[in-house]
């Protein structure tokens, strides 16, 4: 089975999750992820694994609803995004950004003002 025939099929049964076991599948590839930051290389799945995986999501899908397992979140998105993403990107230019930021924003400006004035002269 090809690595695309492999994605596609992953895809299909992720898809068909329904949205309250999305959450745990989403802790197994965090896993996975800091596995792979760990030993500076990315997982690699033999077909054993592939089956494992599979094997897991369709034992997810047929889990029953337990509402014992929801708990409060204990932080924000952003919290959690800002812990997840300390690392800063070395290709992003602050200044570049506000610069065309800048921009944007005097073009919704200019476009307010321009349907500020139309009203006014459609009123007369």
């Amino acid at each position: 089975m090809t690595v695309a025939t492999k994605r596609k099929k992953l895809h299909r049964v992720v898809d068909a999750l329904p949205e309250r076991h999305l959450g745990a599948l989403a802790e197994f590839a965090d896993i996975l992820q800091l596995q792979a930051q760990r030993n500076k290389q990315l997982p690699t799945f033999r077909a054993d694994n592939e089956e494992s995986l599979l094997s897991l999501v369709e034992r997810i899908q047929n889990t029953p609803f337990n509402p014992d397992n929801i708990s409060e979140p204990t932080k924000s998105w952003a919290d959690y995004a800002a812990e997840r993403n300390d690392l800063p990107d070395a290709s992003f230019d602050a200044s570049a950004w506000n610069e065309q930021w800048d921009e944007i924003e005097g073009q919704i400006e200019a476009a307010s003002l321009a349907h500020e004035e139309l009203e006014r002269r459609q009123d007369w």
